[in-house]
Protein backbone atom coordinates (compact mmCIF):
# COMPACT_ATOMS: atom_id res chain seq x y z
CA UNK A 1 0.00 0.00 0.00
CA UNK A 2 1.23 3.64 -0.68
CA UNK A 3 0.13 6.46 1.03
CA UNK A 4 0.98 10.16 1.03
CA UNK A 5 1.03 12.51 3.64
CA UNK A 6 0.10 15.57 2.00
CA UNK A 7 0.65 18.47 3.75
CA UNK A 8 -1.42 21.78 2.90
CA UNK A 9 1.61 24.32 2.27
CA UNK A 10 2.31 27.94 0.81
CA UNK A 11 5.41 30.04 0.38
CA UNK A 12 5.13 31.58 3.77
CA UNK A 13 5.58 28.53 5.38
CA UNK A 14 8.18 27.21 3.22
CA UNK A 15 10.78 30.32 3.88
CA UNK A 16 9.79 30.40 7.67
CA UNK A 17 10.74 26.83 8.68
CA UNK A 18 7.74 24.97 8.56
CA UNK A 19 8.87 22.09 5.88
CA UNK A 20 12.41 21.91 7.65
CA UNK A 21 10.62 21.32 10.90
CA UNK A 22 8.62 18.53 9.41
CA UNK A 23 11.55 16.49 7.81
CA UNK A 24 13.02 17.16 11.83
CA UNK A 25 10.35 15.70 13.26
CA UNK A 26 7.67 13.49 12.46
CA UNK A 27 8.36 13.81 8.71
CA UNK A 28 11.96 11.91 9.24
CA UNK A 29 12.29 8.08 9.12
CA UNK A 30 8.69 7.48 7.70
CA UNK A 31 7.53 3.65 7.42
CA UNK A 32 8.02 1.95 3.89
CA UNK A 33 5.16 2.71 1.26
CA UNK A 34 4.46 6.52 3.13
CA UNK A 35 6.15 9.66 1.50
CA UNK A 36 5.29 12.98 2.46
CA UNK A 37 4.94 16.02 0.22
CA UNK A 38 4.67 19.57 0.86
CA UNK A 39 2.31 21.17 -1.59
CA UNK A 40 2.26 25.28 -2.18
CA UNK A 41 0.78 27.31 -5.43
CA UNK A 42 1.86 30.46 -6.90
CA UNK A 43 3.44 31.47 -10.21
CA UNK A 44 6.77 32.42 -10.49
CA UNK A 45 10.12 30.43 -9.79
CA UNK A 46 10.28 29.09 -6.33
CA UNK A 47 13.09 27.27 -5.04
CA UNK A 48 11.84 23.45 -4.62
CA UNK A 49 13.15 20.70 -2.49
CA UNK A 50 12.20 17.30 -3.97
CA UNK A 51 9.76 16.64 -1.42
CA UNK A 52 8.17 20.54 -2.63
CA UNK A 53 5.41 20.27 -5.00
CA UNK A 54 4.21 23.53 -6.76
CA UNK A 55 0.34 23.47 -7.80
CA UNK A 56 -1.06 25.81 -10.36
CA UNK A 57 -3.13 27.81 -8.18
CA UNK A 58 -3.25 30.91 -5.74
CA UNK A 59 -1.82 30.12 -2.60
CA UNK A 60 -3.44 32.37 -0.17
CA UNK A 61 -5.74 30.83 2.21
CA UNK A 62 -9.18 31.31 0.95
CA UNK A 63 -8.66 29.31 -1.97
CA UNK A 64 -7.63 25.86 -0.48
CA UNK A 65 -10.17 24.13 -2.10
CA UNK A 66 -8.54 24.22 -5.66
CA UNK A 67 -5.14 23.07 -3.90
CA UNK A 68 -7.06 20.32 -2.12
CA UNK A 69 -8.38 19.41 -5.28
CA UNK A 70 -4.95 19.22 -7.08
CA UNK A 71 -3.10 17.22 -3.96
CA UNK A 72 -5.81 14.46 -5.12
CA UNK A 73 -5.03 14.71 -8.86
CA UNK A 74 -1.64 14.12 -7.75
CA UNK A 75 -2.62 11.17 -5.35
CA UNK A 76 -4.54 9.46 -8.69
CA UNK A 77 -1.73 10.33 -10.88
CA UNK A 78 1.19 9.15 -9.10
CA UNK A 79 -0.41 5.50 -8.07
CA UNK A 80 -1.35 6.13 -4.37
CA UNK A 81 -3.66 4.09 -3.02
CA UNK A 82 -4.31 6.73 -0.27
CA UNK A 83 -4.19 10.17 0.98
CA UNK A 84 -3.65 12.00 4.53
CA UNK A 85 -3.99 15.71 4.16
CA UNK A 86 -3.38 17.89 6.70
CA UNK A 87 -1.85 21.35 7.52
CA UNK A 88 1.31 22.81 8.25
CA UNK A 89 0.46 22.70 11.96
CA UNK A 90 -1.00 19.26 11.95
CA UNK A 91 1.62 16.99 13.97
CA UNK A 92 1.21 13.08 12.70
CA UNK A 93 2.98 9.90 14.45
CA UNK A 94 2.56 7.92 11.19
CA UNK A 95 3.81 4.76 12.75
CA UNK A 96 0.69 5.06 14.75
CA UNK A 97 -1.46 6.46 11.57
CA UNK A 98 -1.19 3.14 10.13
CA UNK A 99 -2.33 1.30 13.14
CA UNK A 100 -5.53 3.02 12.43
CA UNK A 101 -8.33 1.10 10.38
CA UNK A 102 -8.29 4.06 7.73
CA UNK A 103 -7.23 1.41 4.97
CA UNK A 104 -11.10 0.37 5.58
CA UNK A 105 -12.35 3.00 4.64
CA UNK A 106 -12.84 5.92 1.37
CA UNK A 107 -12.68 8.67 3.64
CA UNK A 108 -12.23 8.29 7.75
CA UNK A 109 -10.19 11.02 10.04
CA UNK A 110 -9.91 11.25 14.05
CA UNK A 111 -12.32 14.63 14.11
CA UNK A 112 -15.81 14.87 12.82
CA UNK A 113 -17.28 18.34 12.08
CA UNK A 114 -21.06 18.80 12.36
CA UNK A 115 -21.89 22.59 13.54
CA UNK A 116 -25.27 22.29 15.22
CA UNK A 117 -26.01 18.99 12.43
CA UNK A 118 -26.23 15.67 12.68
CA UNK A 119 -23.05 13.31 13.36
CA UNK A 120 -23.26 10.71 10.85
CA UNK A 121 -21.44 10.52 7.74
CA UNK A 122 -23.58 10.08 4.65
CA UNK A 123 -26.83 11.64 5.85
CA UNK A 124 -27.88 14.82 4.06
CA UNK A 125 -28.79 17.53 7.04
CA UNK A 126 -30.18 20.72 6.53
CA UNK A 127 -28.92 23.68 4.37
CA UNK A 128 -25.84 25.51 5.94
CA UNK A 129 -24.54 28.78 4.70
CA UNK A 130 -20.67 30.01 6.16
CA UNK A 131 -20.25 33.24 7.46
CA UNK A 132 -18.28 33.70 4.22
CA UNK A 133 -21.48 32.95 2.01
CA UNK A 134 -20.75 29.41 0.60
CA UNK A 135 -23.99 26.80 0.89
CA UNK A 136 -23.94 23.40 1.91
CA UNK A 137 -27.56 22.33 0.54
CA UNK A 138 -27.56 19.53 1.72
CA UNK A 139 -25.29 19.60 4.75
CA UNK A 140 -22.92 16.25 5.35
CA UNK A 141 -20.77 16.00 8.26
CA UNK A 142 -16.90 16.09 8.00
CA UNK A 143 -13.55 15.70 8.82
CA UNK A 144 -11.09 18.39 10.00
CA UNK A 145 -8.53 19.62 8.18
CA UNK A 146 -6.34 20.96 10.53
CA UNK A 147 -6.47 16.94 12.56
CA UNK A 148 -6.44 15.62 8.84
CA UNK A 149 -8.12 13.03 6.83
CA UNK A 150 -7.77 10.07 4.76
CA UNK A 151 -8.86 9.50 1.15
CA UNK A 152 -8.77 6.37 -0.73
CA UNK A 153 -7.62 6.90 -4.79
CA UNK A 154 -11.28 6.12 -5.32
CA UNK A 155 -12.50 9.10 -3.42
CA UNK A 156 -9.69 11.44 -4.48
CA UNK A 157 -10.46 10.81 -8.23
CA UNK A 158 -13.95 11.91 -7.37
CA UNK A 159 -12.74 14.92 -5.51
CA UNK A 160 -10.89 15.81 -8.39
CA UNK A 161 -13.50 15.57 -11.23
CA UNK A 162 -16.18 17.27 -8.93
CA UNK A 163 -17.55 20.80 -10.53
CA UNK A 164 -19.04 21.82 -6.43
CA UNK A 165 -16.87 24.07 -4.93
CA UNK A 166 -16.68 25.54 -1.50
CA UNK A 167 -14.31 28.01 -0.10
CA UNK A 168 -13.21 25.76 3.01
CA UNK A 169 -11.64 22.71 1.77
CA UNK A 170 -12.84 20.35 4.50
CA UNK A 171 -16.53 21.61 4.57
CA UNK A 172 -15.83 20.82 0.18
CA UNK A 173 -14.49 17.07 0.93
CA UNK A 174 -17.16 16.06 3.19
CA UNK A 175 -20.01 17.59 1.04
CA UNK A 176 -18.12 15.79 -2.18
CA UNK A 177 -18.19 12.49 -0.72
CA UNK A 178 -21.11 13.03 1.66
CA UNK A 179 -23.65 11.61 -1.50
CA UNK A 180 -21.52 8.71 -2.61
CA UNK A 181 -21.26 7.39 0.64
CA UNK A 182 -24.90 7.52 1.45
CA UNK A 183 -25.95 5.58 -1.58
CA UNK A 184 -22.89 3.06 -0.18
CA UNK A 185 -20.81 3.58 -3.39
CA UNK A 186 -17.83 4.71 -0.79
CA UNK A 187 -17.71 4.01 2.89
CA UNK A 188 -16.46 6.60 6.03
CA UNK A 189 -15.80 6.15 10.12
CA UNK A 190 -14.26 8.65 12.51
CA UNK A 191 -11.73 6.78 13.68
CA UNK A 192 -11.07 5.82 17.10
CA UNK A 193 -8.09 6.75 18.66
CA UNK A 194 -6.69 8.43 16.75
CA UNK A 195 -7.33 12.14 17.39
CA UNK A 196 -4.77 13.27 20.25
CA UNK A 197 -2.55 9.95 19.33
CA UNK A 198 -1.45 9.67 16.07
CA UNK A 199 -2.27 13.30 15.06
CA UNK A 200 -2.84 16.71 16.67
CA UNK A 201 -3.71 19.85 15.11
CA UNK A 202 -1.41 22.58 16.64
CA UNK A 203 -4.12 25.29 15.99
CA UNK A 204 -1.41 28.11 14.86
CA UNK A 205 -4.12 30.21 13.15
CA UNK A 206 -4.71 31.04 10.12
CA UNK A 207 -2.87 29.05 7.01
CA UNK A 208 0.02 31.24 4.90
CA UNK A 209 -0.67 34.24 2.65
CA UNK A 210 0.93 36.39 4.62
CA UNK A 211 -2.08 36.68 7.63
CA UNK A 212 -0.69 38.34 10.20
CA UNK A 213 -2.61 36.12 13.02
CA UNK A 214 -0.77 33.28 11.83
CA UNK A 215 1.37 31.79 14.90
CA UNK A 216 4.49 29.90 14.34
CA UNK A 217 3.32 26.23 13.01
CA UNK A 218 7.64 25.46 13.18
CA UNK A 219 7.78 26.03 16.73
CA UNK A 220 4.92 24.49 17.74
CA UNK A 221 5.79 21.21 15.90
CA UNK A 222 9.22 20.85 17.48
CA UNK A 223 8.06 21.52 20.58
CA UNK A 224 5.21 19.18 20.32
CA UNK A 225 7.63 16.70 19.23
CA UNK A 226 9.80 17.08 21.71
CA UNK A 227 7.12 16.63 24.43
CA UNK A 228 5.93 13.33 22.93
CA UNK A 229 9.83 11.81 22.96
Amino acid sequence: MKLLLAVKSCRRDQQTGCHEAIRETWGSNLPPGVDVRFFMGGEGHILMEADEVLLPVPDDYWTLTPKTKHICRHTVAHGYDFVYTCDTDTYLVPKRMLESEFAKYDFSGGHLCYGEHGKVLGVPYPAWVSPQGGVADPFYAYMSGGVGSFLSKIAAQIAWTTEYYHHSEDVWVGQVLGPFIQSGELTGAVLPNFEGYAAWHLNCGYYGGGHAERLSPAEAVRRKHHELR
